[in-house]
């Protein structure tokens, strides 16, 4: 992975942010799909406070994408997909804020909505949203309950949606399970093929392990 990013938090003076970014990442899928892929590209980003909790982030992203290294007995939709497509995106991301602290919080909740439009240029066209929350609750001192939930859709407005583009579960978003590990699957050669619709969510009680503060360890007990 190479990310180089740049922002600007208070641009033309304004109470606004900008930045940059250019980025360029290969991963290999061979366990999961049986393929490799690549993109390179850049984006550019605004964002500002609507008010002490509400803020906003729009964004325009450019991508060149390539599926390569197919295993001749991949599945036939990600043979399909095999070479190179080119991705105009824009964005927003509207987020409600009310937690206590950004680095350990122990009241409050967030709320994320993120829409994404992506054919103004390119070879792919989808419209995708998701929503994300969080709340805290402190239900004795240093023992904080947490719970989570994501839920997420995406449209072709055209073709088929491309795999990179898709909805997995496994690995940060549903512990114990790897990545790609849980969701649509070609039965014939087991390759995970994502999905148009994702939803998850997450319980979680952290408490004290009786440690010294500076050591920074707290337990915690969850289900995914």
């Amino acid at each position: 992975n190479y990310d180089l990013g740049f922002t600007e938090p208070y641009f033309l003076d304004k109470n606004v942010s900008a930045g940059v970014d250019l980025f360029r990442t290969q991963t290999d899928n061979t366990d999961e799909s049986s393929f490799t892929s690549e993109r390179f590209g850049g984006g550019l980003r605004f964002g500002y406070e609507i008010n002490e909790d509400w803020r906003q982030r729009v964004r325009y992203l450019a991508r060149r994408e390539k599926i390569t290294d197919v295993d001749t007995d991949a599945s036939r939709f990600i043979q399909d997909q095999e070479g190179t497509a080119i991705t105009a995106l824009v964005g927003q991301d509207l987020t409600l804020d009310t937690r206590n602290s950004r680095r350990a919080p122990t009241e409050g909740y967030v709320v994320k909505l993120t829409t994404d439009f992506a054919g103004l240029a390119g070879d792919v066209r989808f419209f995708r949203v998701e929503g994300f929350g969080v709340a805290y609750l402190t239900v004795f001192p240093e023992w904080i309950f947490s719970v989570s939930g994501n839920l997420g859709h995406i449209t072709g407005l055209s073709d088929e949606i491309r795999i990179n583009d898709r909805f997995f579960l496994g690995g940060d978003n549903l512990r114990g399970f790897e990545i790609s590990g849980v969701g649509p699957r070609d039965p014939a050669t087991s390759d995970s093929l994502g999905g148009r619709t994702i939803a998850n969510g997450s319980v979680e009680l952290q408490f004290p392990l009786f440690l010294p503060d500076e050591l920074g360890f707290n337990g915690a007990v969850f289900a995914d």
